[in-house]
């Protein structure tokens, strides 16, 4: 990767991590909002109070898919910082084996000779695939939690606006 694409990466991650926590600010406040005036309801059913509750419950599944949604977006990141770091360790080790000597890594003064290289190398190559599969699994959870708070986000607002409508029409 070029620098500017690794800068336009870190840019894109900032940018969506940011966004993330103001969707996921405006859902608790609204939740708090609508929340505090609920009052017990005597019916269910396409009423005024009845949307309010309905936003409410929309909204906590939006909070909580939020929630869901930048824990498992930091958790890709570790999981790709985890692949990057086995994938540089092990180009250095592969080029350390072609080497007859023994080398020294100068950040932690670990000496590796060919047999400790290529049993490094292959404990790493064990790593890879499972971290491959977490960041697989991770990514689906992260796309579906991004559409249901989007979806439910967008359904709360809907139902305020009906609420408000049905308090001009009565």
């Amino acid at each position: 990767m070029t620098e500017r694409s690794v800068e336009i990466f870190k840019q894109l991650t900032i940018a969506e991590s940011k966004f993330d926590y103001f969707i996921l600010g405006i859902s608790i406040a609204l939740f708090s909002y609508l929340s505090q005036n609920l009052t017990v309801l005597s019916n269910l059913g396409l009423n005024k109070d009845a949307f309010i509750l309905y936003t409410i419950l929309l909204l906590f599944i939006s909070i909580i898919t939020g929630i869901t949604r930048v824990y498992y977006c930091n958790q890709i990141l570790r999981f790709n910082f985890r692949q990057l770091y086995y994938q540089e360790t092990k180009g250095k080790l592969t080029k350390a084996l072609s080497e007859s000597n023994p080398k020294i890594n100068i950040n932690t003064g670990e000496i590796f000779d060919p047999i400790s290289a290529g049993e490094t190398i292959h404990n790493i190559n064990n790593k890879l695939p499972k971290i491959v599969k977490y960041l697989e699994k991770y990514e689906k959870i992260v796309k579906c939690c991004f559409h249901i708070r989007n979806w439910t986000l967008l359904a709360s607002f809907f139902l305020i606006l009906l609420s408000r409508i049905l308090l001009i029409i009565k």
